[in-house]
């Protein structure tokens, strides 16, 4: 096992940390997809780890992000669905709820339970999935290969996920 040491945890420390192990273990070949967070320093689209380490090695990968992440980006969707865009990071739902937390008898917390909770988390269960599920299935077929010279930075998931995703997996060099 490696967990590579980087001091400042930049693109290029991370690239390098990568390729050093992957040659120190001679995987250099053999790899085809890499996991990652979804950091800038991961992600850049033009000097990112990700792009470095292909760019590096000669040859492109199976992006993974972290499911954590990922999950962000879901649940980030289903926000502006329901609220609308997003101006930056003090969302005004999440300000007043800070400001309200002190007035909040934190020592009298009871947890929500009963048939009218179970009604509610069902109905939005339900509607979380029903939303995911449109995303995910469109209405236009699309498939996106990413070539390096797009700005992706203001796509949302779907525009990457169409009724044809499932045929990136099927690519022969896998």
């Amino acid at each position: 096992m490696a967990i590579p040491k980087v001091i400042q945890g930049t693109s290029e420390q991370v690239t390098q940390a990568a390729a050093k192990t992957l040659d120190s273990w001679g995987l250099t070949n053999e790899v085809v997809g890499m996991s990652f967070d979804t950091t800038a320093a991961n992600t850049g689209h033009l000097r990112g780890a990700c792009v470095l380490l292909q760019q590096r090695l000669g040859k492109e990968f199976l992006w993974l992000a972290c499911r954590h992440h990922i999950l962000e980006v879901l649940c980030g969707d289903e926000f502006r669905k329901v609220f609308g865009p997003m101006s930056g990071p003090n969302i005004i739902l999440f300000c007043r709820f800070r400001e309200y937390w002190p007035k909040i008898n934190q020592t009298a917390y009871k947890s929500c339970s009963g048939r009218r909770l179970d009604e509610s988390l069902s109905a939005l269960k339900h509607n979380s999935v029903a939303f995911h599920f449109d995303i995910l299935t469109g209405k236009a077929e699309r498939s996106v290969m990413y070539t390096g010279k797009d700005d992706l930075s203001d796509k949302t998931l779907d525009y990457f996920m169409g009724p044809a995703s499932h045929f990136f997996f099927l690519h022969s060099s896998y």
